[in-house]
C-alpha cells in the first residue's frame, strides 16, 4: 500500500508554503503600489495639505523614501524589473531640478512688481500656494483628497475677500495686478503629465489619424487655438497672453476675407 499519509502531508506543506508567499507578493504589491501613489503625492512644489513650501531637497527626500519602499517590496523580484526601478530612480534628479528651477522662477516674476517685503512674503506663503492647490484640486481623483486640497486652496486665498486684511490699504488694479501674477506663477510648474495635454497633444492625434498636417493647415490650427477656441471662464489665449480682448475672429474673417466666388452655371445642352 502506497504511503498516502506522508504524501498528503507533504503536499499539505506545500500548500501552506505557497498560501504565505501568495499572501507576500500580494502585500508586496500592495505597498509598492502605495508607494508609487505617494511619488506622485509627494511630487509638488507645495505641499497638497498643508500648502506650506517643499524646496528641492524636501521633494528628494520624500521620493527616496517611496522608493526604498518599492525597492523592500520588489526584493525578491528578478533583476530585470529591479533594473527598471533604478532607472526611474535616476529621473528624480531631473525632478527636484524643475522644483528648483519653478521656485527660482517665482521669485524672479514677484520681485518684478516692485512690491514691499510683506506683500512679497503674502505671495510666495498665500496666493501662488492657493491658486497651485486649486489646479491640484482640479486634477485630483479621491474625493476626500480633492475637498482637503479645495478647503486649503480656499482658506489661503480667503485673504483677497477681506476688507480689512493685509491688502486692505491697496487698490483694486493692484491687487488684480498681484492675482494675475500669482496665477501665472502657479502655472509655471508643469508635472510629467502635461506632455499628454493640451494644443500639442491635439496636433499629435491628428497626426496620427490624418497622416501629414500641411503648413498652411497647421498655421489655421494655431489661429483657431489662439484667437477662437475659449476655457470655461469665456477667456481665449492671445486674452490671456495680451491681457486684453482681442477682436472677434469670425468678424475679423467676414470683414477681411473675399467672398468665395458664384459656382460656374451649366451649359444648356443642345436640343
Amino acid at each position: 500500500r502506497p504511503d498516502f499519509e506522508s504524501k498528503m502531508a507533504f503536499a499539505h506543506a506545500k500548500k501552506q508554503d505557497a498560501g504565505i508567499s501568495l499572501k507576500n507578493a500580494r502585500a508586496n504589491q500592495e505597498n509598492a503600489t502605495k508607494a508609487k501613489r505617494e511619488i506622485s503625492n509627494a511630487y509638488h512644489p507645495y505641499d497638497p495639505l498643508t500648502g506650506e513650501k517643499q524646496d528641492s531637497a524636501t521633494v528628494s527626500r520624500n521620493l527616496e523614501v517611496c522608493f526604498d519602499q518599492i525597492r523592500t517590496a520588489a526584493d525578491s523580484l528578478a533583476d530585470r524589473c529591479k533594473k527598471r526601478i533604478e532607472k526611474a530612480w535616476r529621473v528624480t534628479g531631473k525632478m527636484t531640478a524643475t522644483v528648483a528651477f519653478f521656485f527660482y522662477m517665482i521669485e524672479s516674476l514677484v520681485q518684478e512688481l516692485d512690491l514691499t517685503d510683506e506683500k512679497q512674503e503674502l505671495m510666495h506663503i498665500r496666493l501662488i500656494p492657493g491658486f497651485y492647490l486649486q489646479k491640484v484640486a482640479k486634477k485630483e481623483k479621491d474625493p476626500d483628497r480633492k475637498e482637503a486640497i479645495r478647503q486649503k486652496s480656499q482658506e489661503l486665498l480667503s485673504i483677497l475677500q477681506d476688507k480689512n486684511g493685509a491688502f486692505s490699504g491697496c487698490s483694486d488694479s493692484e491687487i488684480d495686478r498681484m492675482e494675475r501674477k500669482a496665477r501665472e506663477c502657479a502655472g509655471l510648474f508643469q508635472r510629467s503629465s502635461s506632455c499628454v495635454e493640451g494644443r500639442n497633444a491635439q496636433l499629435s492625434l491628428r497626426q496620427h489619424g490624418m497622416h501629414r498636417l500641411s503648413n498652411r493647415k497647421l498655421k489655421a490650427l494655431t489661429v483657431i487655438h489662439n484667437y477662437y477656441l475659449r476655457r470655461p471662464d469665456g477667456s481665449t489665449a492671445a486674452e490671456r497672453f495680451f491681457e486684453n480682448k482681442p477682436i472677434d475672429m469670425f468678424e475679423w474673417l467676414l470683414d477681411n476675407m473675399a467672398l468665395p466666388p458664384r459656382p460656374r452655371s451649366k451649359r444648356k445642352l443642345a436640343v
